[in-house]
């Protein structure tokens, strides 16, 4: 049998649940992760606005922020077996209390090198709630149903990264008031987890093959994980930027920023459902497919309010709409202790291209100027489909 093969599954829950456990299951994990994500939301312009107020430049501020995306490549090969040994629910907690903890040294030691390690921690921690997350969602849900509550997944996590700024606004960013409202939702983020200790499903088995080669077995579902981070991060750090060089006032600009994180609350669960009625990776291509158009409008309607808020809004929930209909196709595919490893594999890959997305993004801008921005975010979204579609003229079953 080849290690494709092993590693492929009819993509049964690997728990079966009553359907009012199951509600309650799915109800408790999107919960603490919509709660765990108010808190990323806060904690990343804060962070930034603290450095800059001690007069640390640019580039040393994005290094520190890039720290906790380079977490994952350390922490994500060791939370399947982690999961495996502690158990899904306790993995879970564990991960909210390493951020806990991170979070309150932080105004302890009030240093932008005392921040790397810690911030590492954090972006560690980060990597294990989104795995022990995805992977619960994706192990107690039939097949008929993944694309739906992969959306909501995504629906809820994008609205509580959305409210993180405006938690911050009632903390301010003097002292400790911000880091102890983060420390106090990361507490609130676990009482769903222990409630529903004995309904989270339990990940048994051991891979079928080496973490590194599920890129090879499940390039699609992987890759949608790249590319929204790639866009999202080049997004939140360069759009500004796009929009001032266009003559967009500042105020504006973070209104279509705010338009943009709509879009991933908004699309996401509809994408899902249709995800749910028809081939799933043609629906990832049209959202692809959505998601290019947009880029493409985003390049002549940058000065047209309407058209522009439009283009954003698409932008943003035909990226997050990728990553949900990935997770369905993962879920599908895998099973048990394979499951939670392709489910490591995809937030490396969301963090690779979280750390490229900005880096490369940028490099185009300097290049080529403001059109640089959507261009090169379209050339690689161009190139991911093209990837999709050769991947299945090759292996149809490679989905």
């Amino acid at each position: 049998m080849t290690e494709a093969a092993r590693a492929r599954t009819a993509g049964a829950p690997a728990v079966l649940l009553a359907p009012r456990d199951k509600r309650r299951s799915l109800a408790a994990v999107i919960a603490s992760i919509s709660i765990a994500g108010i808190t990323l939301g806060l904690g990343a312009p804060l962070l930034s606005i603290l450095l800059e107020r001690d007069g640390v430049g640019e580039t040393l501020i994005g290094l520190s922020a890039a720290v906790s995306a380079i977490a994952s490549f350390a922490v994500a090969p060791l939370v399947p077996k982690a999961i495996r040994h502690l158990g899904t629910a306790a993995t879970m907690n564990a991960g909210l209390a390493l951020i806990l903890g991170a979070t309150l040294l932080l105004p302890v030691f009030p240093n932008v090198w005392a921040w790397f390690p810690i911030r590492f921690a954090v972006g560690a921690g980060a990597s294990i709630l989104f795995i022990v997350s995805e992977t619960w969602i994706n192990q107690i849900v039939h097949d008929a149903e993944r694309g739906r509550a992969m959306g909501l997944y995504i629906m809820a996590l994008s609205a509580g990264i959305a409210a993180g700024p405006l938690v911050l606004i009632a903390t301010g960013t003097d002292g400790w008031p911000p880091f102890l409202a983060c420390a106090g939702l990361y507490l609130v983020a676990a009482v769903p987890i222990v409630l529903a200790w004995n309904l989270a499903p339990a990940v048994a088995g051991h891979p079928s093959a080496e973490i590194v080669r599920y890129v090879r077995l499940a390039p699609i579902g992987t890759g949608a994980g790249f590319m929204l981070g790639l866009i999202d991060a080049a997004v939140v750090a360069l759009f500004p930027l796009y929009a001032f060089g266009a003559g967009i006032a500042p105020d504006t600009a973070m209104v279509l920023l705010a338009i943009y994180t709509g879009g991933g609350i908004v699309i996401p669960p509809l994408i899902g459902i249709l995800a749910d009625r028809f081939d799933r990776t043609a629906v990832l291509c049209g959202a692809g497919i959505l998601t290019l158009a947009s880029l493409v409008l985003l390049i002549w309607a940058i000065d047209d309010w309407v058209l522009c808020a439009l283009a954003v809004f698409v932008l943003g929930g035909g990226a997050a709409s990728l990553y949900a209909v990935g997770l369905a196709l993962l879920g599908r595919r895998f099973a048990g202790a394979d499951l939670a490893a392709v489910n490591a594999v995809m937030i490396s890959m969301f963090s690779a291209g979280s750390v490229l997305g900005p880096a490369a993004t940028g490099a185009a801008m300097d290049a080529a100027g403001g059109v640089g921005f959507p261009a090169s975010l379209g050339v690689a979204l161009a190139a991911y489909l093209a990837l999709v579609l050769v991947r299945l003229r090759r292996e149809p079953a490679a989905r």
